[in-house]
């Protein structure tokens, strides 16, 4: 997944670096770069926790990830705060991965991603 968002991250170039400060400045503003352990969303407004899915949405749309993924991440984190956290953190390690494989210090694999398999039941 990792090699499939580092590409699609080198494509986009110029729009994704400016989508990730507008990330940045989200956080920035909100005093959220360091979100403290008792974080509660209710210190929020709706608002905000709106634009945070909508950047969740948008970003991973740049890294190559489909909605679906989006998702997921946002049922695994419980918050879109926390989901946008972990989209721009995935965001920078696929730029700095992209910068070593444009210097020639690194070699990615081309990205292979399944299909989601069906749940199956463990055997009796």
């Amino acid at each position: 997944m990792l090699s499939l968002c580092v590409r699609s991250w080198l494509k986009t170039g110029t729009k994704a670096f400016q989508l990730y400060k507008d990330i940045a400045e989200y956080f920035q503003k909100r005093r959220l770069l360091r979100i403290p352990r008792n974080f509660d969303l209710d210190q929020l407004t709706p608002a905000d926790v709106d634009r945070a899915r909508e950047l969740c949405f948008e970003f991973a749309k740049d890294l190559g990830m489909q909605e679906r993924h989006v998702e997921r991440i946002l049922n695994l984190t419980g918050n879109p705060i926390s989901s946008l956290k972990l989209l721009a953190q995935i965001g920078r390690e696929s730029e700095r991965l992209g910068r070593l494989e444009l210097g020639n210090k690194a070699k990615l694999s081309q990205a292979r991603i399944e299909r989601d398999a069906e749940p199956r039941l463990p055997l009796e």
